[in-house]
């Protein structure tokens, strides 16, 4: 099913697996470099289920239309890797429209990317690792749940 057509808000069980990632021992790059994370908003979409990273269906554009500055497969350490560069634009101005737009360029680029496990990767690090200057989405990690891909700093174990 297309990424566009499956969404859902943000529940207590995202905000449960937030705090699991707060509390693992570690300081978190955006925690270290002093900026804040800002928690998902569920504002204008749909229920449905908790199992993915809240997704909203919008016809209206963020304001900055470029939001990924480049997408590659590569290999890396674990196996092949999405290689994700985002924008400042993206960076500084998190939102479930910008979210769902950037995630759109990457799967532009990507079709085969388009899997509830890389977008829970992807939306995990947008809000949790931020600050990383590219974020590597591994299709080989396995596909948990949103709040269980937070509680492992967004990188499930592999499948």
């Amino acid at each position: 099913m297309r990424w566009a057509t499956r969404c859902c808000r943000v529940t207590a069980g995202i905000l449960v697996g937030a705090g699991l990632l707060a509390g693992c021992g570690e300081e978190h790059p955006t925690q270290a470099s002093g900026s804040s994370v800002k928690a998902p908003s569920s504002a204008g979409s749909t229920a449905t289920s908790p199992r993915t990273a809240p997704r909203l269906t919008s016809s209206s554009p963020p304001d900055q239309p470029d939001l990924i500055a480049g997408v590659r497969l590569v290999e890396a350490e674990g196996g092949a890797s999405y290689e994700v560069t985002p924008r400042e634009a993206l960076r500084d101005h998190l939102s479930a429209a910008a979210l769902d737009a950037a995630w759109g360029e990457v799967t532009a680029a990507y079709p085969e990317a388009d899997t509830d496990g890389l977008h829970d990767q992807f939306v995990c690090h947008a809000y949790f690792a931020n600050a990383k200057p590219t974020w590597d989405l591994e299709p080989w990690r396995a596909d948990l749940t949103y709040p269980e891909t937070v509680a492992t700093a967004c990188n499930p174990p592999r499948a």
